[in-house]
């Protein structure tokens, strides 16, 4: 199933608008914010009577079309422009959220590098240690195998921890 941007938008639009929380934000800027002062009752007649007077439709694939009905025609446009905006809104704080979330992730993977990082510098330390380079000649061929394996692992560790430094930069 496939929708198209202005499917997506008008569908994420629509799921704010069943909220209270946006509806609020939208009255907010508003001259109904005045009604927002009046007690519990004519707060949540204010927002009711909000929500059913907005409605979006889609137009084409790319674009939508944000409706508003009042019986003050500025109170009109000024829901169909808080609507715009309060989306807006909501979709920087949530790429904002989605960054942060990204970050934290890369950050704990970035522990995860360094901890198997020094492991690995560990083992290439005690092989080292446990197999000090001949006095006379060259290692023997297990030996250099070995050890070349071993640098190998610490330098696979170091590029990936690398990576996860900078995709902690890209991330934020």
């Amino acid at each position: 199933w496939w929708a198209t941007p202005a499917q997506a938008v008008t569908s994420d639009i629509n799921e704010l608008l069943a909220t209270d929380a946006f509806i609020r934000a939208v009255v907010h800027e508003t001259d109904l914010e005045e009604n927002m002062n009046q007690g519990s009752g004519v707060v949540s007649e204010t927002i009711n009577e909000v929500r059913k007077s907005i409605w979006i439709a889609p137009l084409g694939e790319n674009q939508i079309q944000i409706n508003a009905a009042n019986e003050n025609a500025q109170v009109a446009y000024q829901i169909t422009n808080a609507v715009l905006s309060n989306f807006v809104q909501w979709q920087v704080n949530a790429q904002r959220t989605e960054g942060e979330a990204a970050q934290t992730f890369f950050s704990e993977l970035i522990t995860v590098y360094e901890a198997d990082l020094e492991i690995a510098r560990e083992k290439l330390r005690t092989y080292l240690t446990e197999n000090p380079p001949p006095l006379r000649g060259d290692r023997t061929e297990i030996e250099q195998l070995e050890l070349e394996r071993l640098q190998g692992r610490l330098a696979l560790l170091s590029r990936r921890k690398s990576f996860g430094r900078h995709a902690v930069v890209a991330a934020f």
